[in-house]
């Protein structure tokens, strides 16, 4: 079995911003953006970047963008964990004292320092909506540009049933390529079952055509989720208009409209299911728990892996240990590994953390 490994370099070709570029790119595109959406959620949150008390400005604004976006994280944990403290002593007070005192924990939550902290939250929200919004609009704009994706068709084209592909990125650059050369479903290729209908006319859902096919060639395995996968509690759903739709399924030559049945009849603005560049990812949801157990076996199981586009960041801790495993295999010689960039400093880094058996190229995709 062959996998191959995508970060963020490997869509770069394609139009999309490196991880360090991407609020930059945020930022200008909803700075001129028609969509009201998009602007008011990148709005938000430069209002609260903006008020960042001055001793942590550098962090704010720095060049790191994992750096700037771990800030509303520890924001977030902080309150988090404070609140449960809090609680937790104004339960044991009561059971010691048989009294219940509610002023404590009242002054707490009209503090100053409570207030701060949960203004923290909105933003925090806004900028995964900022961030979804831009995704969205560029995997719209996808469909009429195909030739921006020619230099990875030689790499899809060379995969097998049964390959998989593991990507770091919310794009659906790999997923759409796959499918273009109809080697991709969503009815399982993201390494979880969606059962699809097919999205008629007053919001009729029909099942799927006889002989439509129950499983997807290639599986792509989106560590950090997803453009257009929305959270319902434990439960994802691929978003029919803003994701399925702008694929532009066929089925036997005519043009096909796939709904995931677990939609709501009445879709909401349900949050999307994203971990973005942060030192804290927040990656605990069932389904991203599935898709990481998969990436562990295949991790485990494949005989060649490529790695294209991918820098091995620092904060990506929860991935340097998932890849432990193409560390052991390497000294086991029961796998070969190709890691391709064009930065000496990232094969560098690859090799210290694979070891000598490896084989490390300078050289993009394109």
């Amino acid at each position: 079995m062959r996998l191959v490994i995508l970060g963020a370099g490997a869509s770069k070709a394609a139009g999309y911003p490196l991880a360090a570029e991407v609020l930059d790119e945020v930022g200008r595109v909803a700075s001129t953006s028609a969509s009201v959406q998009l602007k008011e959620a990148w709005e938000a949150w430069v209002e609260f970047r903006d008020a960042i008390p001055e001793p942590l400005k550098l962090i704010a604004t720095n060049s790191n963008p994992e750096v700037v976006l771990t800030l509303p994280d520890l924001y977030s944990l902080a309150l988090e964990n404070e609140d449960d403290h809090q609680r937790t002593e104004a339960i044991r007070g009561y059971m010691a004292t048989g009294e219940a005192d509610a002023s404590e924990l009242e002054d707490y939550f009209d503090s100053a320092e409570w207030k701060a902290l949960a203004a923290a939250a909105r933003p925090r929200a806004r900028l995964l909506d900022a961030l979804e919004w831009y995704f969205l609009f560029r995997h719209h704009e996808d469909q009429e540009q195909r030739s921006r994706r020619e230099y990875l068709r030689p790499l899809m084209e060379g995969l097998e049933d049964g390959d998989v592909v593991i990507t770091l990125n919310w794009d659906t650059v790999a997923e759409r390529t796959l499918a273009e050369i109809e080697s991709w479903d969503p009815i399982d290729g993201y390494g979880f079952k969606r059962t699809l209908a097919v999205s008629g006319p007053l919001g009729v859902r029909d099942p799927l055509p006889q002989g439509y096919r129950t499983t997807s060639p290639i599986c792509v395995l989106k560590l950090h989720g997803s453009v257009g996968w929305r959270r319902d509690g434990d439960n994802v759903y691929l978003d029919s208009v803003m994701l399925l739709r702008e694929f532009g399924f066929y089925f036997d030559g005519d043009p096909i409209e796939l709904i995931d049945t677990l939609e709501p009849d009445f879709a909401g603005r349900d949050p999307p299911l994203i971990a973005y560049p942060s030192f804290l990812k927040q990656l605990d949801h069932p389904i991203l728990d599935e898709v990481w157990r998969q990436a562990a076996d295949a991790l485990a199981t494949a005989d060649e892996v490529d790695v294209w586009g991918y820098s091995l960041p620092s904060s990506d801790g929860a991935i340097r240990a998932l890849l432990q495993t193409l560390s052991v295999r390497l000294r086991r010689g029961s796998c070969s590994v190709v890691v391709h960039d064009p930065s000496e400093t990232v094969l560098r880094r690859w090799k210290a953390f694979l070891g000598s058996g490896g084989e490390f190229r300078q050289e993009t995709l394109e």
